[in-house]
């Protein structure tokens, strides 16, 4: 027979002035779900309006991180009085019940305040406190690994994945029974929400400070000087041709194998997530040399191109160059993802349909375009460089932050 204190409800790690046993009741004890207005008065595309009375609720309304009201569509308060069911009121949590599943929203008092009026629409599911439990920590067990595996687990079908509302009653929270502990574990947890959000927004914000860099240092509104304060010489329109020569020698054997992608640009093929279909005989892959600029011939128009930091080989559906004197690699492998480059790669790419799309070097060789000196271009590189630092440092802290929640999500929660 287990001892009493073995069979105590409690999680691994807890505020030390709590130590009460935790219980178990179903969904159903502690809140009402409701399903929304599934009748004749449900809202045609007519009826929405990108501004209006009351928000009706779509599947890009609540996500993985709670509600985001961006994509918006609002319906008239006559409308919305001619419905029954599903109307928002404050502390309700909306739950999705098709297609996403159990994306969690907490209509609080700060988002009521924002919007006033709002209703779910037919994939969604409201629970309506009894005031048997703490909004907050209920809101917070629903996105916790527990409340989302028992999600999961009440879900059916394969096309369109579904929950009743019947299976949503019977999900099973495991809760502190101090409705003090309840409230301490979800305040903290909107608090690290808090600080999430914080990140996430600063990590927004210095990627459209990228862009907008960007954006200026190609238009020439801004212009960086010479270390000696002198002002650089205006940009030569130039063919990529006498940029860039192709490199065309064959593996001899026993190079490393690399990989061009959108996201990254040249990577070890090891470190992709990607299956190896590298035939086994490579003696027609292609020399890459550290330095080198190698592109997808069928996928430049969309920016999947890199400048290797290896040496290696590449398949010889890729195309590899390597610049002239007086020119940036790096310069170019930034220059070439910016919008205007993609549209003329992708003017310039011959096919019939965009899957057979390609852009072969002596076609590439013919594009025309404005190139800084040599010197403009490394300032160029240098201030990219810094700004992507910065991203990626960003990056790794709200990760950081995100692995931190989840681990105490599944440390706090029985």
């Amino acid at each position: 027979m287990m001892k009493e204190k073995e069979m105590k409800r409690v999680p691994k790690l807890r505020f030390p002035e709590f130590t009460d046993d935790w219980e178990q009741r179903k969904l159903s004890d502690m809140v009402d779900v409701l399903d929304g207005d599934r009748g004749k008065n449900y809202p045609t595309s007519d009826d929405f309006d990108i501004s209006g009375h009351t928000l009706f609720l779509n599947a890009s309304n609540v996500t993985n991180d709670g509600f985001l009201f961006q994509d918006n569509q609002f319906i008239t308060e006559v409308k919305s009085n001619s419905m029954g069911n599903g109307k928002l009121e404050e502390d309700d949590i909306v739950v999705t019940s098709r297609g996403s599943l159990g994306h969690i929203g907490w209509y609080n008092a700060d988002v009521s305040s924002f919007i006033p009026y709002a209703r779910i629409n037919s994939g969604m599911l409201i629970l309506r406190n009894k005031k048997e439990v703490e909004t907050e920590y209920l809101y917070h067990f629903m996105k916790s690994d527990k409340g989302q595996s028992q999600i999961s687990f009440m879900s059916f079908g394969s096309a369109q994945p579904q929950l009743t509302k019947k299976g949503v009653e019977d999900l099973d929270v495991v809760l502190p029974i101090r409705r003090d502990e309840q409230s301490k574990l979800g305040y903290y947890f909107s608090y690290l929400d808090h600080l999430i959000t914080l990140h996430q927004r600063k990590l927004k914000n210095l990627n459209v400070l990228k862009k907008c860099v960007m954006q200026k240092l190609f238009s020439q509104k801004v212009r960086f000087k010479a270390d000696d304060g002198s002002e650089f010489p205006k940009w030569k329109e130039k063919r990529l041709g006498d940029v860039f020569t192709e490199r065309t020698e064959r593996s001899k054997g026993g190079e490393t194998l690399l990989s061009v992608t959108i996201a990254q640009g040249i990577v070890r093929q090891s470190e992709t997530d990607k299956r190896n279909t590298a035939s086994e005989n490579k003696s027609n892959y292609k020399i890459v040399k550290r330095n080198d600029l190698a592109y997808n011939t069928m996928r430049m128009w969309q920016g999947a191109e890199g400048v290797s930091e290896y040496d290696g080989i590449v398949s010889p559906a890729y195309t590899v160059i390597t610049t002239l004197d007086g020119n940036n690699s790096y310069f170019f492998e930034i220059l070439f993802k910016q919008t205007f480059m993609l549209q003329i790669f992708q003017r310039y790419s011959q096919g019939l349909t965009s899957d057979t799309w390609n852009l072969k070097f002596p076609t590439f060789s013919e594009i025309k375009c404005l190139v800084p000196c040599e010197d403009e271009q490394n300032k160029i590189v240098e201030c990219v460089t810094v700004l992507d630092s910065v991203i990626e440092k960003q990056k790794a802290t709200l990760a950081a932050w995100e692995e931190l929640k989840k681990g105490l999500l599944q440390q706090m929660f029985v």
